[in-house]
């Protein structure tokens, strides 16, 4: 069958025309089936359209990305982050233990345990319209910041648990506000307290400060405020005071600790009379000070006690150790071992001459004298001239 002709002047289609002759030699027109034409001119409609609605939504849409090795494709975008976070009700334990680095011992207490009731804070800390940190220079100007939001500032107990909690608070070594000032006994009493979370991974967040002259940040806590204040680093006194130990005690003690483990080995302390004899080895003055085989205690500074024992262990070996004193024992401060010497070693302080304690075999001889020396923050450093 003769198929349809483009009459491509006019764009459309036209029936082919039969150029057979008829018997008298004029030609046989025979117009194209109409039914046919109609489902052929459909058909190119149809064609039409769906080119021309593709070619519109690839110029209108992004590329797809591409799929490569390792790196799917994202399908759902991250829910947003709560602005507020919800903190239970639990204990939490706040403080850190002596000889953390960075301790300011005289105003961030010794561990200890405490029982906090839900509150709730924010996030991250106040930011500008620019995403910059808001600073502002008082305690009381923060106040009004987060009373203007319904809000209040956190407790610094609030601060710590929140901190310690792992709850996705968004923190940076920078001072914030805090509600709470530093209590009776402090050094600083009735400045106001600024928390930040520390550099020094063991101090974490226990750091206590006063307020930077620049001003601090300011983050919000929501709820009633709970009510326990941290208990503030005492100065215990006198400066030094016996401290008896049993040998059973001195060993144990030598024994838990690395540094100290291999003078456990027949370790005792030297007789009691023995310091006569160091004094007498000697020009025989006391010099103002207290000679002692007893360990004794010793409080350098508001928030620090150590324990210092002069010692005696196999193999000729005299020590003088030293180590702080903690709610959960003793941790490791310095020591001062002195090999193929048979002692006796005694002690010597005085109660005016606090950042010192001296360690002898004969006192006032040279040369035979050491000291166990307080540095600041919360270090100890023996040595014998």
């Amino acid at each position: 069958m003769p198929g349809p002709v483009f009459d491509r002047p006019r764009g459309r289609i036209s029936p082919r025309r039969d150029t057979r002759r008829s018997a008298h030699g004029s030609y046989i027109s025979t117009p194209f089936p109409k039914a046919l034409l109609g489902a052929v001119s459909r058909l190119l409609a149809l064609t039409l359209t769906l080119t021309s609605t593709l070619a519109c939504s690839k110029e209108g849409s992004a590329p797809e990305p591409q799929e490569t090795a390792g790196h799917a494709k994202a399908v759902h975008s991250a829910a947003p982050l709560d602005p507020i976070l919800h903190v239970p009700v639990g204990p939490v334990t706040i403080g850190s233990p002596p000889g953390t680095p960075g301790r300011n011992p005289s105003l961030d207490p010794l561990p200890y345990a405490v029982e906090l009731g839900p509150f709730r804070i924010d996030r991250t800390a106040r930011k500008n319209t620019d995403g910059s940190y808001l600073t502002v220079t008082s305690q009381t100007a923060a106040e009004a910041l987060c009373a203007s939001g319904e809000g209040r500032l956190c407790t610094e107990l609030e601060w710590e648990r929140a901190c310690r909690g792992e709850l996705g608070l968004e923190l940076e070594s920078q001072a914030e506000w805090t509600a709470s000032s530093f209590g009776p006994g402090s050094e600083i009493e009735g400045q106001a307290v600024t928390r930040q979370k520390s550099g020094e991974a063991p101090l974490g967040c226990s750091a206590r400060r006063a307020a930077p002259k620049e001003g601090a940040r300011v983050r919000c806590c929501y709820g009633a405020p709970n009510a326990p204040r941290v208990k503030e680093p005492v100065d215990e006194l006198p400066v030094f005071k016996p401290h008896p130990l049993e040998k059973e005690a001195l060993v144990e003690l030598l024994a838990a600790h690395p540094e100290t483990r291999e003078l456990s080995k027949s370790a005792s302390l030297f007789p009691e009379d023995a310091a006569a004899t160091v004094l007498a080895r000697g020009p025989g003055d006391t010099k103002g000070f207290e000679l002692t085989t007893t360990p004794v205690e010793w409080t350098p500074r508001r928030g620090v006690r150590l324990l210092v024992i002069a010692g005696k262990s196999e193999g000729d070996t005299a020590f003088v150790v030293a180590f702080f004193k903690s709610p959960g024992g003793y941790v490791f401060a310095s020591s001062f071992v002195m090999r193929k010497e048979k002692g006796p070693v005694a002690l010597a302080y005085a109660q005016s001459i606090r950042p010192r304690i001296h360690f002898s075999t004969c006192w006032g001889c040279p040369g035979e004298t050491g000291k166990a020396l307080f540095r600041e923050p919360e270090s100890i450093v023996m040595l014998q001239p």
